[in-house]
This record gives C-alpha cells, structure tokens and sequence, in this order.
C-alpha cells in the first residue's frame, strides 16, 4: 500500500500534512478566481477548515483536533495571519 507501517515518522507526518492540506484547498466548494478577479485576501480565504473525524462524533473529533494539534481546524485563520502558529490559534 501507499502508507506503510516501515516507514520513517517523517513520512507518516508528511502524509498527514499533505492530506490535510490537499482537503482544505480542494473543495468543489471553494470558489476559484481568475487572474483579474484574484487577490491575497480572496485567495486566503478561499480554503476550508474540516473537522477531522468529526463525522465519527464529538469524541473522535477531540481525538483527531489532539493528534493534528488542531492544524485542520484553525487553517482559515492561518491563512488570515500567517505570523499565528496553528498551535496558538
């Protein structure tokens, strides 16, 4: 499989990171700007904060904010500041 147990923590981090990150910015929701309509703050916002395992109720959601330190739940303000670590949020 794509995910082995073998491999390297680094590798597992980076999985979650870039799943997480492909989730929030790839939404048939978000809206997508041309060039002329483009700029900083639309593009900011234009991503999506997701409730990871939230579908699975309040006890999974818990789990999942506590093992992403909240990185899924805080991206819109991220974007918003970029100076605030997603663990301040």
């Amino acid at each position: 499989g794509i995910f082995h147990l073998n491999c390297t923590p680094y590798a597992r981090v980076n999985h979650w990171l870039v799943l997480i990150t492909f989730l929030q910015h790839t939404d048939p929701l978000l809206p997508h700007y041309r060039a002329s309509e483009f700029s900083f703050p639309r593009g900011a916002l234009s991503t999506l904060d997701r409730n990871l395992l939230g579908d699975l109720g309040s006890f999974a959601a818990w789990i999942g904010a506590t093992a992403t330190h909240g990185i899924s739940e805080t991206h819109i303000l991220h974007h918003v500041s970029s100076k605030i670590p997603h663990y301040n949020a």
